[in-house]
Order: structure tokens, then C-alpha cells, then sequence
């Protein structure tokens, strides 16, 4: 039989290798991180969006906690590992746990191919011309994953970019929104210039 997994629903889609902050509060979620702690520190967030018509999640892995107080409220920070499909959703994993749970298909990996040379160097100057440089990117190669999270696509915009079935349809999806911020960057720094300089 397969193992139900828990699940943290959220309007929320990570990419492989994507951090988030969350806040946990209410008792239920509270419930699943004491579970998830005290085993493989993974979950399932599903993406409650109606336009994630295929059922796509994020499984994640806590990579820290803080700001933990009696009530057993706090925060954490996960990273996304891969993506699934949910198979199956139930409200109540089990009669005797209080939060949401279900059967999942986890989806090939995304490969964080190394960007073309030309991609890379317009991402550079895109994270200079929009005050954003880092030390980080200007000294090492990014791949067309790193370089899509770091361009913090909308959710509509993650989800299309994950849901291209070859890296190549991927890299042409990074080009066109690669462009598409540059365009605004320049706007904004036209709209800047004017409004400071004049």
C-alpha cells in the first residue's frame, strides 16, 4: 500500500532547489511539523490555485527553524526538492492526525542545465541595470533553473516554465521572460531618470 505523505496546502509553487519562509500558527500545522521534525523533515505543499489544473505540488525539506515559542508556534525555511502530482487529498491523513495528507507521484527532475554564455551575461547585466548584482552570480555559471528563480517569476509564470516537457522549451521559456524583465528594468530606469533628474 502506499504511504500517505502530509501535506501543507498553500496558493504557493516552489521550483527545485527554491527557499520559502513560513509562519506556523494554527494547531493542525503545528501537529505536522512535530511529525515532520522528528522523521525525514519533508513535506508536500499542493498548489491551491484553480490555475493548477494538474494537481502540481512542491515537496519540501525544512532546512531551519527559529523564532519557536512555547505555543509551538514558529518559523521555518524550506527548500523544494522535486515536484509531484497529487494522486489522492484527504482532509485528515489519519483519524488520529488533524492535518491534510494523500498519495503523490513525483515528477522528473528538473535539469539546472548551465545556461548558454549569452544568457548568462545578459542575466548579469539585467541584475546590475536593475541594482540587484551579487556577488554570488557575477562570479560563478548559473543554470537555467538558478537563473529562473532568480528572476522571481509570478506564480502563472513558474508553473509555465516548470510544465515545458524538454530543457530546450525550457531555455526558450527563460529567454522570452529573460527578455520581458529586461524591458521593465528599463522602463523603470527610464521612468527614474525622469522623475529625478528633470
Amino acid at each position: 500500500m502506499v504511504q500517505m505523505k502530509p501535506f501543507f496546502p498553500l496558493d504557493i509553487f516552489l521550483l527545485p532547489g527554491e527557499f520559502f519562509q513560513l509562519h506556523i500558527f494554527e494547531p493542525r500545522y503545528k501537529s505536522l511539523m512535530r511529525d515532520v521534525l522528528c522523521g525525514d523533515k519533508c513535506f508536500g505543499i499542493p498548489f491551491f490555485n484553480p490555475i493548477n489544473a494538474d494537481n502540481i505540488g512542491s515537496w519540501v525539506e525544512i532546512v531551519e527553524v527559529f523564532n519557536e515559542n512555547p505555543l509551538g508556534e514558529m518559523d521555518i525555511v524550506v527548500q523544494c526538492l522535486q515536484n509531484f502530482r497529487v494522486e489522492q487529498y484527504s482532509q485528515k491523513i489519519s483519524e488520529e492526525k488533524p492535518y491534510p495528507g494523500g498519495r503523490l507521484k513525483m515528477y522528473k527532475k528538473i535539469h539546472n542545465l548551465p545556461a548558454p554564455p549569452a544568457i548568462s551575461e545578459r542575466f548579469r547585466s539585467y541584475l546590475i541595470d536593475s541594482r540587484q548584482a551579487d556577488a554570488h552570480w557575477m562570479n560563478h555559471q548559473p543554470g537555467i533553473l538558478d537563473i529562473m528563480i532568480a528572476l522571481n517569476p509570478n506564480v502563472q509564470n513558474r508553473l509555465s516554465f516548470f510544465q515545458k516537457n524538454k530543457d530546450e522549451e525550457r531555455l526558450i521559456f527563460l529567454e522570452s521572460y529573460l527578455s520581458y524583465m529586461e524591458l521593465i528594468s528599463k522602463q523603470e530606469e527610464s521612468v527614474y531618470n525622469n522623475f529625478y533628474l528633470n
